[in-house]
């Protein structure tokens, strides 16, 4: 194994240990916080699948921007794999939920949703290890500022309907069977 590929494979490790303990401490904060909405911003407001997604895309960017700086990768390249990665495994996230809870298991399995979360974490980071590695996928200036423009788009999109969900199945917390802030105070 090569230089490169060994400290990729390592960084993968590390990112997803960080990106595993950051999420589930994030799945805590909003309530921690006594239901602050500027923590509510990055971490689940509530039970949603969408609110959920914050556990894997905040902890996920937050390491692949350090990484980028600790080992000045190639910026469109880099930019591209992550964005794709991160993409990726969230859509996997939110279908491995709807197949197990609405499909197999009929219910929300506190269980399976952890486990589901762990599985979308691993799988980041190996696509993002694959993509380290693969010749031919598009690393030019432009798909890097497509991979930026969906990165800035799902932000505002997060941030947006953490305060005004859409009446959508995504968005309801099976446990409230409500949408959005329980309470929403600006503290």
């Amino acid at each position: 194994m090569t230089d490169l590929k060994k400290r990729a494979v390592r960084t993968s490790w590390i990112g997803f240990f960080f990106t595993a303990v950051s999420g589930t401490l994030l799945h805590f904060a909003f309530e921690a916080s006594g239901g602050n909405t500027l923590v509510g911003v990055a971490a689940p407001v509530n039970e949603s699948v969408w609110e959920h997604l914050k556990l894997v895309w905040f902890p996920f960017l937050l390491f692949a921007v350090v990484s980028y700086f600790v080992y000045g990768r190639q910026l469109p390249a880099f930019v591209f794999g992550e964005t794709a990665a991160l993409f990726v495994s969230m859509a996997f996230l939110v279908a491995a939920h709807y197949t197990c809870v609405g499909g197999i298991l009929g219910r929300t399995v506190p269980a399976v949703d952890i486990a589901l979360f762990y599985i979308t974490v691993a799988l980041a980071y190996l696509l993002a290890l694959s993509f380290v590695f693969r010749t031919g996928w598009p690393a030019s200036e432009s798909a890097a500022i497509a991979a930026l423009t969906a990165l800035v788009v799902f932000l505002i999109l997060s941030i947006y309907f953490t305060f005004h969900p859409p009446m959508l199945p995504l968005f309801r917390d099976p446990l409230s069977v409500d949408y959005g802030i329980p309470e929403l105070l600006i503290r």
